[in-house]
């Protein structure tokens, strides 16, 4: 049983940092596109 839920958390663990990378390159990519917008007008 203990190993089991070693596994979940380690695919819980995986998941939510998986998130937070993708959600961080979403911003990342957003805030890039506003300044070439900045820069173009």
């Amino acid at each position: 049983m203990n190993n089991f839920l070693k596994k979940l958390t380690f695919k819980v663990e995986k998941r939510t940092l998986l998130l937070i990378a993708g959600l961080s390159f979403l911003i990342s990519s957003f805030k890039f596109e506003n300044t070439i917008l900045k820069y173009r007008n």
